[in-house]
This record gives structure tokens, sequence and C-alpha cells, in this order.
């Protein structure tokens, strides 16, 4: 499954007589799915946590600092949204130290107070990894974001989202049932809280 299967697929199911050679052809279908191809895709990957598109890894360390927090790391380029930042023996945490989003000079960062840290977050995955279910629900919800540009159908519009609001909760249910639900562990970074008072911001893995 590429870019250009998954495009002909959405514009199929509203206009069955017409393809697209790529994303790039020229034509006004590739023009309108290029358009919403990539944010469509965006919106869906941010809705669950997707098996086929969790990724951990350990951050890079930003060469600027953030006030208010000792440590500040660059934003993976692939990530889509942050699940939780833990320590790098610490990727079963069920909680994440806290943390926060911030604009570093040329790019995104993120500030914490742990050093070391590692990140869980979905990322932008390739389309071969994405699942059966979460295809035919991203077919249908670009279908309907192309639906009025194309054909100026309102009820062919409404028809597909309709049909991609009920296709992304069966994908949703379907994924939950591939992933082994995380152990109840405590958080290291609540227990050091619990132990040194509300006001501490100090890094718990390394007492």
């Amino acid at each position: 499954m590429d870019k250009t299967a998954i495009a002909n697929m959405a514009l199929s199911s509203i206009i069955s007589t017409r393809t697209i050679t790529s994303m790039d052809d020229g034509s006004v279908d590739a023009t309108q799915l290029r358009l919403w191809y990539e944010p469509t895709l965006e919106h869906l990957l941010r809705q669950h946590r997707w098996g086929f598109a969790i990724k951990f890894r350990e951050l890079a360390q930003a060469t600027v600092g953030t006030p208010g927090f000792r440590f500040t790391y660059t934003y993976p380029d692939d990530c889509i949204s942050i699940h939780k930042i833990v320590s790098p023996c610490g990727r079963w945490q069920r909680h994440s130290v806290p943390f926060k989003t911030v604009a570093l000079e040329d790019r995104k960062g993120i500030a914490c107070d742990l050093q070391h840290a590692c990140i869980e977050y979905t990322c932008r995955p390739n389309e071969a990894f994405f699942s059966g279910d979460f295809v035919q629900a991203f077919v249908a919800a670009l279908a309907s974001r192309i639906a009025m540009p194309i054909t100026s159908n309102a009820k062919l519009y409404q028809a597909k989202s309709q049909e991609a609001q009920l296709l992304l909760s069966n994908a949703k249910t379907n994924d939950l049932g591939e992933q082994y639900p995380e152990p109840e562990l405590p958080s290291k970074y609540d227990e050091a809280r619990r132990l040194y008072g509300d006001d501490y911001r100090g890094d718990p893995w390394q007492r």
C-alpha cells in the first residue's frame, strides 16, 4: 500500500471512473488529494495510540535551554504526538515525567527535568505499516475532505464523514485488541514528589 493507492481508493469512492497516476500528475483530483492527504492522516494519527505508529527513542539534547527546566531536547522530526517522557530504563512507566513543548530558534523542543530522557510517541509511519482497518478509515476520511471540492455534493460529503467516523471507531477497537495493557507501575517521579514535597523538581533516577 502506498500514497497513490490510498488516494485512488478515496477518489474512486466518490467518482468511480477516475484515478490519478501520482499525487503530482497535475490534475485537479491530484491537487486536492495532495492538499488534504497529510493533514487528514495527521488528524487520524492523533485520535488514538495506534500500535503500528508507536515509537520509542532517546531524545537529543538541544544547544539552548529553557527557563525553569534543567534540560531541553529537540523535538523528533517524525513525531505526531507525544505520549510520555520516561527514563532510559523506564519504558513501562505508566506516568510521564512532567514536560513542556517549547519553541527553539529553528524548531520545536521538549523541556523537562530528566537527564537522558526518552520519549514514547506517535510517529508518521510508512504507509506499508498501516493496518487494514486504519486504511479503510483513512480512505473514507480523505474522501470526505475531497468530496466537496471535487463534486460539490454536500450529501456525499456527509455520507463519507459518517462512514469515516464508524470505520475509525472500529479501527480503534481492533487496534486495542493487539496491544498488551501497560502494567500498573508507580511513577518514580510521583514517588519522589511524595517523599520530597510538591515543589520537587529534581531527577528521581539520580537518587
